[in-house]
C-alpha cells in the first residue's frame, strides 16, 4: 500500500476544499489517521501522523490546536 502524505492529500482534495495553516514537518510527512476536532471534547494526548480537521475554526483561534 502506498503511503499517503500531507501533500498527496492536499493535492487530491484541491485548494478550495482545505486550507493548510501549519505544517512544521512539511508536506512530505505521512498521514496515518484523520481526526475531526470537536470543541466540546479534549484533544488526544498524542497522535503521531494524524491530520486534525478543525472545521469552522478561524485561523486566529487555531493556535491552541496547532500547539
Amino acid at each position: 500500500m502506498d503511503t499517503c502524505t500531507l501533500g498527496n492529500l492536499l493535492d487530491a482534495l484541491g485548494g478550495s476544499t482545505l486550507r493548510l495553516l501549519s505544517a512544521p514537518r512539511g508536506r512530505t510527512v505521512p498521514v496515518t489517521e484523520v481526526l475531526l476536532h470537536d470543541p466540546h471534547a479534549p484533544l488526544p494526548e498524542r497522535a503521531p501522523g494524524a491530520l486534525l480537521l478543525a472545521v469552522g475554526v478561524r485561523a486566529g483561534e487555531a493556535g491552541p490546536l496547532v500547539r
